[in-house]
């Protein structure tokens, strides 16, 4: 799914939950905008 697409996300995941086997940690992790940034060490 993309959130861009959809007019409201959390109806549309609520709505997938009786479909698709959905847990609440599914639903928070789809709340992120964007994965977390990869922090790479300084060399000197």
């Amino acid at each position: 799914m993309m959130p861009e697409k959809v007019d409201n996300v959390q109806q549309t995941l609520d709505a997938l939950r009786d479909v698709v086997d959905l847990t609440d940690d599914d639903i928070a992790g789809s709340k992120r905008s964007a994965p977390a940034p990869i922090v790479l060490p300084r060399f000197r």
